[in-house]
């Protein structure tokens, strides 16, 4: 593997771990102890790939 080639591995797991972790950050602040659920997790992974940018992936690891 060339060093371009890795170069650009590295790039795109750091894309995939942020990605993730705002998905896990914005999800936390809905599931606040008590709180009733905002909508379903299809709407929220929808309201998610539009609006941050996560996969389907990245979402269910949260």
């Amino acid at each position: 593997m060339s060093a371009d080639e890795e170069d650009m591995r590295k790039v795109s797991a750091a894309a995939a771990v942020e990605r993730a972790a705002r998905g896990r950050d914005w999800l936390k602040t809905l599931m606040l102890s008590g709180a009733p659920k905002p909508a379903t997790k299809d709407e929220l992974f929808a309201w998610a790939k539009e609006n941050l940018g996560v996969n389907r992936s990245n979402f269910d690891t949260v």
